[in-house]
């Protein structure tokens, strides 16, 4: 498939691709939210209804991710479907990527659309140093989250040059 022709198709192109995929392991990627992390987001997304983007801080062995911290970036605007922030605020030692909400899709729409990232989405994990990206699109208070995480690594050379700035 030419680059022009999966340009055009975008997420679409990239779910086609198994590039995104709500529902199937990534490889042999892993990731593990501490408890406390866990907590913390169920408690800052529940009852949200506008977009909330964290920094996630942690460690990686290998193909092993581990996230034991947050932070909030400097937040310009956010509404219910998007937000923009100051990434560079989470561009310090440990920083793994950012973490945001498709929590106001409705549950109708199927998971392979609210637990993906949008274009927006795509191109700032690209253009960023962040090695994750990760998506929060279901909470059940008080103690069920759906986080759904993107590995930059997995996803090729040609796909990520489409994104490129």
């Amino acid at each position: 498939m030419g680059l022009k022709k999966l340009k055009k198709l975008g997420l679409i192109g990239l779910l086609t691709l198994g590039i995104v995929n709500s529902t199937e392991p990534q490889a042999n990627y892993e990731i593990r939210y501490m408890p406390n992390v866990v907590n913390t987001m169920i408690h800052l997304y529940e009852g949200r209804t506008r977009e909330l983007p964290i920094c996630l801080f942690g460690t990686r062995q290998e193909n092993r991710f581990t996230v034991n911290e947050l932070r909030i970036p400097r937040i310009y605007t956010s509404d219910g479907l998007s937000s923009t922030f100051e990434p560079t605020d989470c561009h310090r030692n440990g920083y793994l990527g950012i973490a945001h909400t498709h929590i106001n899709n409705p549950l109708s729409v199927p998971d392979s659309v609210r637990c993906n990232p949008s274009e927006v989405d795509i191109r700032r994990f690209i253009n960023d140093n962040a090695q994750i990206e990760s998506i929060i699109c279901y909470i059940d208070f008080p103690d069920r989250i759906n986080i759904h995480t993107i590995f930059k690594e997995l996803i090729p050379d040609s796909i990520q040059s489409i994104y490129r700035q």
